[in-house]
């Protein structure tokens, strides 16, 4: 009994073992297919290489090579699809996947069956084929997402390069307002590298004024608060400089987006808006002038014809009168009165430009020596005055009382400007003013003028009287010395002839008055004027070019650079010392005459003791004779009067380039 117990407990446990080895089979078996499923299935190649050859392919991998099923691969070696460059560096990362790791997945190129070369994703790991130690590997083909990647590598690249070459300053921030990229152009403006932007807030570095120059808090930055509100911004404002100094921008801000849509910055465009900005406040300049003139022309028509009926009646009172008496004299008083404002609304009407006029042939020589005549008796014997009247003179088209009152207005106030005495000259010449000459003057045309120069040796001008010095009943006389309409009259009569006025002055350096008449009947061109034949020479030498005025700056730096010279620039004679000692070689100083803080004669005086065989070209808005007066321009001394034309200027410089004369010592 015994015995057969022990039987029947053996056979139960064959049983079950057999049961579980039958089951293990089953699940071993199943494994088995889900795998062969998955493999066959997966979009990815699926590769076995045992001993250096193929042993399995799935479907997906014979696609992948070009083969129309997997068994013509099995037996081929696994190498021999990769590209031959890079078997060597392939052989070893699959010989990397060990019993323990995996191979790292790594980036590789294989041969299609027709040739065609892919991108593959390759990824191998340890793998028992058959009972004999193998190698699984898996292959993604990645020519689509490398070419997407190089699609938008050059992509990226062109977007670098418009960005690096555009003239407009550019900077991309993060969400944190930090400075991630910043073009050359933004550079140049600004005054920063990018090494020392790089990472830093903008909003401190740069934007931390209002445009009137008042401080205002982070929290108010449009730029950060558009590109928190994810909108776009375009408005003028105001950067600061790394030396301090403002800058007058037109900025546009938008939102910078990832793929995702999130915002992860914004991009600034700026471009300089000083110039724009002058021109502006030039055209509103003259649209007010516009607008004061119809004003007071329509005031002084209407009132003319009052003052008319007032000195009729006037006349007739008068006539009734006859016997002498105080009522006599109070008409007489009333038509004197009556006389005076008939001349004050002359002088609005030619402001205004609606006085008649009767415009003929001019020879303002002829003109400027009459008006001389008067001016001697008028002006006093303390002012000595002086005629330089060009020979060859062209003839203008105007009415000649109109052009005589022009002469005397200037003259008296060049007279009421030297109280003690001094000197008035009245000159002539010839100008042909091209494109460059008139950059920055909104109703002023290239071509060929005659200029009538006034200058005085009076007390000059500071730049707030010079804005509103054509204004009618503007005045810094006391009160019951001139009615203020001299200028604005002389503004009307030259506005009404077709020509165009400017004024150079400062204070202590007295004031010039420049007239410029189109010429009439043979100008040589409509366009763009000759100065002179040929092409205007060149160079390659280093100018300096110190002048406080930024458009004439910049002006001077575009035409010079445009010929080959390598231009520095200066906005004072402090900046200017500095480039001197900078700068090894320096061929020409080219320096305006008056300048912030000292002359340019006594910086021209500092400059040589540093660089005694520099060439020096000295420019002025005065004449040469204007200047000279003032013992700062000595004769022999080069000299370039404003505004000049492009040629000009080039062939002055080439002049005192190629001029032993021109050294200062």
């Amino acid at each position: 009994m015994t015995e057969r117990k022990r039987t029947d407990t053996e056979t139960e446990h064959k049983r079950a073992e057999s049961e579980e080895l039958e089951k293990t089979i089953r699940e071993l078996r199943d494994s088995e297919e889900r795998y062969r499923r998955l493999v066959e299935l997966s979009p990815d190649g699926v590769f076995v290489q045992s001993e250096g050859a193929i042993v399995f392919a799935n479907l997906a991998g014979a696609k992948l090579i070009g083969a129309d099923r997997p068994q013509k691969l099995f037996g081929t070696p696994m190498l021999e699809l990769f590209h031959p460059d890079h078997r060597s560096d392939t052989r070893a990362r699959l010989e990397e996947a060990g019993p323990k790791a995996p191979a790292a997945p790594f980036e590789e190129k294989m041969v299609r069956l027709d040739g065609a070369v892919i991108d593959v994703e390759v990824a191998a790991v340890p793998f028992t084929f058959q009972g004999k130690p193998s190698t699984q590997i898996m292959i993604r083909d990645i020519t689509s997402r490398k070419e997407s990647e190089e699609t938008l590598r050059r992509q990226a690249e062109f977007i670098r390069a418009v960005a690096e070459s555009t003239g407009e300053g550019l900077y991309a921030i993060d969400r944190a307002g930090r400075v991630t990229f910043m073009n050359p152009a933004a550079g140049e403006m600004m005054g920063w590298t990018r090494e020392e932007l790089f990472l830093r807030d903008l909003h401190q570095m740069t934007h931390y004024r209002r445009p009137d120059g008042a401080s205002f808090p982070r929290h108010e930055c449009p730029i950060l608060t558009a590109m928190e509100n994810r909108t776009t911004i375009e408005r003028d404002d105001v950067f600061i400089k790394k030396d301090g100094s403002m800058l007058a921008v037109s900025l546009s801000s938008s939102p910078l987006r990832s793929a995702t849509g999130e915002t992860v910055g914004a991009v600034i465009l700026f471009r300089d808006a000083t110039e724009r900005r002058r021109l502006e406040e030039q055209l509103l300049h003259a649209q007010k002038l516009e607008a004061v003139g119809r004003l007071a022309g329509g005031i002084a028509h209407d009132f003319n014809n009052l003052l008319s009926v007032i000195a009729g009646y006037g006349e007739l009172v008068l006539a009734d009168l006859k016997e002498p008496g105080a009522a006599r004299s109070r008409v007489l008083e009333i038509l004197r009165a009556t006389e005076r404002a008939t001349g004050l609304t002359r002088q609005l009407l030619a402001f205004g430009r609606k006085q008649v006029i009767e415009p003929r042939v001019l020879d303002l020589n002829a003109t400027a020596q009459d008006a001389e005549r008067m001016l001697r008796r008028l002006i006093g014997e303390d002012i000595d005055i002086a005629m330089k009247l060009a020979p060859d003179l062209g003839r203008i088209q105007a009415d000649p009382g109109q052009v005589e009152q022009v002469i005397i207005n200037l003259a008296v106030n060049a007279r009421d400007a030297m109280p003690r005495g001094g000197k008035l000259t009245i000159e002539t010449t010839n100008v042909a003013l091209d494109e460059d000459a008139v950059r920055g003057y909104v109703d002023v045309k290239p071509g060929h003028y005659v200029r009538l120069c006034v200058s005085d040796t009076g007390v000059g001008m500071d730049r707030e009287t010079r804005e509103h010095l054509f204004e009618p009943f503007f005045t810094t006389k006391e009160a019951g010395r001139g009615t203020g309409l001299g200028l604005a009259t002389v503004y009307g009569i030259v506005k009404q002839s077709g020509g165009h006025v400017w004024v150079y002055s400062e204070p202590g350096w007295g004031t010039t008055f420049k007239v410029y008449f189109p010429r009439f009947g043979d100008v040589a061109e409509p366009g763009r004027p000759a100065i002179e034949a040929g092409p205007a020479p060149g160079g390659t030498e280093t100018i300096l070019v110190v002048e406080d005025d930024e458009m004439i700056r910049s002006l001077i730096r575009d035409i010079l650079e445009s010929t080959g010279y390598r231009v520095l620039v200066a906005d004072d004679p402090e900046s200017g010392m500095k480039l001197i000692g900078e700068e090894q070689e320096i061929h020409l100083l080219l320096t305006d005459l008056i300048l912030p803080g000292m002359s340019g004669r006594e910086l021209v005086d500092k400059v040589v003791e540093l660089k005694p065989d520099i060439r020096v070209l000295f420019m002025s808005g005065y004449s040469d004779e204007a200047v000279a007066r003032h013992g700062i321009l000595e004769p022999g001394l080069a000299f370039l009067q404003k505004p000049f034309s492009r040629d000009a200027l080039v062939r002055k410089v080439r002049e005192v380039l190629d001029s032993a004369g021109s050294r200062i010592a």
